[in-house]
C-alpha cells in the first residue's frame, strides 16, 4: 500500500513529515530524518494493526477531513512512500 506524505518546515532546523491517510506525523532536524522516522512509524503502525487483525484499509481516514496548512511557503514536497 502506498501512502502520500507531505513535508513541512516547522522552524529553522525542524521538519515535519505527515501522512494524511493515516494521520501520522514525524519530526526531524532534516527532511530525510523526518521521512525516515515517518516510514518507521508507519511500519510499526501497520505491523501492530496486522497483529490485531486490522487491515491497512481500516486504518485509513478516507472520509475524514484532516486540516493541514498547505500554504506554499510551508509545504515543501508531497510524495508517495512505497
Amino acid at each position: 500500500m502506498d501512502f502520500s506524505i507531505q513535508l513541512f518546515k516547522k522552524d529553522k532546523d525542524r521538519y515535519i513529515a505527515f501522512s494524511p491517510k493515516l494521520n501520522l506525523y514525524a519530526e526531524g532536524n532534516t527532511l530525510n530524518k523526518a521521512v525516515k522516522r515517518l516510514q518507521e512509524i508507519i511500519s510499526f503502525y501497520l505491523a501492530s494493526a496486522n497483529e490485531l487483525g486490522v487491515s491497512p484499509e481500516e486504518l485509513c481516514f478516507p472520509h475524514q477531513r484532516i486540516e493541514v496548512s498547505t500554504q506554499p511557503q510551508h509545504l515543501f514536497l508531497e510524495k508517495n512512500l512505497h
